[in-house]
């Protein structure tokens, strides 16, 4: 199907990238005691398993931005996620402390980070790519034709610049992410 506000243009994908790391990161530390880090990174760079998916099965004719790339489809990721990302705890709060971070969320804080982070990563995509389509099943990226030409410079550059400025903040106030008060 043709989307309603551009036409579509399979030649500019980069199906797997470490970018949205930066901002759910900033995110993250900015807003440590509402938030679970660990479940927003993981929401953050969730739906890019579709481009892992397609690029490890040579998958013909799959787009990289599909159901995951849509708030439908990462809202449903997220819900599957969290339960695991909860259950998974002991370990992510192990390897957070290696970087002095201390969190200990409940479900419900955990779910939110991840559906966060995940609607993060589809909306910072969709200023990206013309042929995702954000509102699944609806066709059409409203977000593609506001910005101009230097989108990509753009927005790597602003997830580049957030992940910087997030790992300033880890490193030169450790002291400030221990407990959060969610408990």
């Amino acid at each position: 199907m043709q989307n309603k506000f551009v036409v579509r243009d399979h030649h500019h994908h980069v199906p797997f990238t470490p970018f949205h790391i930066g901002p759910t990161l900033l995110l993250g530390l900015l807003l440590f005691s509402q938030l679970d880090l660990a479940a927003l990174l993981i929401g953050g760079v969730a739906p890019d398993l579709e481009g892992l998916y397609s690029i490890l099965t040579d998958s013909p004719g799959m787009d990289h931005h599909e159901f995951l790339h849509s708030y439908l489809g990462s809202t449903l990721l997220a819900l599957i996620l969290s339960p695991a990302i909860y259950l998974a705890r002991g370990l992510t709060g192990r390897l957070a402390k290696t970087f002095g971070i201390c969190q200990e969320s409940s479900i419900r804080v955990i779910l939110a980070s991840c559906m966060l982070g995940a609607w993060s990563h589809v909306l910072l995509d969709s200023f990206l790519y013309m042929d995702q389509d954000p509102f699944l099943p609806l066709n059409g990226n409203p977000f593609y034709p506001l910005m101009g030409d230097p989108r990509f410079i753009l927005i790597y550059a602003g997830c580049s610049l957030s992940f910087f400025i997030g790992l300033i903040l880890l490193v030169w106030r450790p002291g400030r992410f221990g407990n959060s008060g969610d408990g």
